[in-house]
Protein backbone atom coordinates (compact mmCIF):
# COMPACT_ATOMS: atom_id res chain seq x y z
CA UNK A 1 0.00 0.00 0.00
CA UNK A 2 2.87 2.70 0.57
CA UNK A 3 4.57 2.05 -2.24
CA UNK A 4 1.19 2.75 -4.83
CA UNK A 5 0.90 5.83 -2.15
CA UNK A 6 3.91 6.95 -2.92
CA UNK A 7 4.12 5.86 -6.49
CA UNK A 8 0.76 8.56 -7.00
CA UNK A 9 2.98 11.08 -4.88
CA UNK A 10 5.45 11.15 -7.01
CA UNK A 11 3.04 11.28 -10.28
CA UNK A 12 1.20 13.94 -8.63
CA UNK A 13 4.53 15.87 -8.31
CA UNK A 14 5.69 15.26 -11.84
CA UNK A 15 2.32 16.54 -13.26
CA UNK A 16 2.26 19.91 -11.23
CA UNK A 17 5.86 20.90 -12.48
CA UNK A 18 5.04 20.04 -16.04
CA UNK A 19 1.32 22.03 -15.70
CA UNK A 20 3.73 24.59 -13.98
CA UNK A 21 5.89 24.77 -17.25
CA UNK A 22 3.30 24.79 -19.59
CA UNK A 23 1.17 27.65 -17.50
CA UNK A 24 4.94 29.52 -18.03
CA UNK A 25 5.04 29.43 -21.78
CA UNK A 26 7.95 27.15 -21.56
CA UNK A 27 8.35 25.90 -25.01
CA UNK A 28 5.94 28.04 -27.05
CA UNK A 29 6.06 28.14 -30.81
CA UNK A 30 7.26 31.96 -31.83
CA UNK A 31 4.98 33.87 -33.80
CA UNK A 32 8.13 33.85 -36.72
CA UNK A 33 7.50 30.19 -36.74
CA UNK A 34 3.87 29.76 -36.74
CA UNK A 35 3.77 32.33 -39.78
CA UNK A 36 5.89 29.72 -41.59
CA UNK A 37 3.90 26.86 -40.45
CA UNK A 38 1.03 28.43 -42.06
CA UNK A 39 2.38 29.60 -44.90
CA UNK A 40 3.65 25.72 -45.62
CA UNK A 41 0.14 24.77 -44.63
CA UNK A 42 -1.68 27.31 -47.27
CA UNK A 43 0.36 26.15 -49.94
CA UNK A 44 -0.33 22.53 -49.75
CA UNK A 45 -3.79 22.86 -49.02
CA UNK A 46 -4.11 25.04 -52.40
CA UNK A 47 -2.60 22.29 -54.14
CA UNK A 48 -4.37 19.99 -53.08
CA UNK A 49 -8.02 21.83 -54.07
CA UNK A 50 -6.14 22.39 -57.63
CA UNK A 51 -5.61 18.94 -57.41
CA UNK A 52 -9.00 17.68 -56.59
CA UNK A 53 -10.83 19.96 -58.84
CA UNK A 54 -8.83 18.96 -61.89
CA UNK A 55 -9.11 15.07 -61.54
CA UNK A 56 -13.13 15.94 -60.97
CA UNK A 57 -12.91 17.95 -64.22
CA UNK A 58 -11.00 15.12 -66.02
CA UNK A 59 -13.50 12.52 -64.50
CA UNK A 60 -16.75 14.69 -65.37
CA UNK A 61 -14.97 14.98 -68.79
CA UNK A 62 -14.39 11.16 -69.74
CA UNK A 63 -17.57 10.43 -68.03
CA UNK A 64 -19.33 12.75 -70.85
CA UNK A 65 -19.02 10.02 -73.50
CA UNK A 66 -18.36 7.13 -71.46
CA UNK A 67 -20.85 4.09 -71.68
CA UNK A 68 -23.74 4.08 -70.16
CA UNK A 69 -23.30 1.14 -68.04
CA UNK A 70 -19.83 3.20 -66.90
CA UNK A 71 -20.86 4.66 -63.06
CA UNK A 72 -18.42 7.70 -62.38
CA UNK A 73 -17.48 5.90 -59.04
CA UNK A 74 -16.72 2.29 -61.12
CA UNK A 75 -14.28 4.61 -63.20
CA UNK A 76 -12.74 5.90 -60.27
CA UNK A 77 -12.42 2.65 -58.90
CA UNK A 78 -11.25 1.14 -62.13
CA UNK A 79 -8.22 3.34 -62.28
CA UNK A 80 -7.50 3.39 -58.72
CA UNK A 81 -8.56 6.79 -57.97
CA UNK A 82 -10.13 7.87 -54.22
CA UNK A 83 -11.99 10.71 -52.90
CA UNK A 84 -11.49 12.70 -49.76
CA UNK A 85 -15.00 11.80 -49.10
CA UNK A 86 -14.28 7.85 -49.25
CA UNK A 87 -12.03 8.22 -46.60
CA UNK A 88 -14.08 10.66 -44.82
CA UNK A 89 -12.35 14.17 -45.22
CA UNK A 90 -14.32 17.02 -44.22
CA UNK A 91 -12.95 19.75 -46.30
CA UNK A 92 -14.87 22.01 -43.86
CA UNK A 93 -12.40 21.26 -41.07
CA UNK A 94 -9.71 22.06 -43.23
CA UNK A 95 -10.79 25.26 -44.93
CA UNK A 96 -10.79 26.46 -40.94
CA UNK A 97 -6.86 26.09 -40.75
CA UNK A 98 -6.58 28.17 -44.07
CA UNK A 99 -5.38 31.64 -43.48
CA UNK A 100 -5.25 34.47 -46.12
Amino acid sequence: MWLCTRSLLVQVEERKARLASLKGNAGAVSSAELNKRQQKFNKYFLEWKKRKKAVKEMVDTYMEGAPKSMTAKKFMSENGLETDEEHKVDMAVWEKLFKK
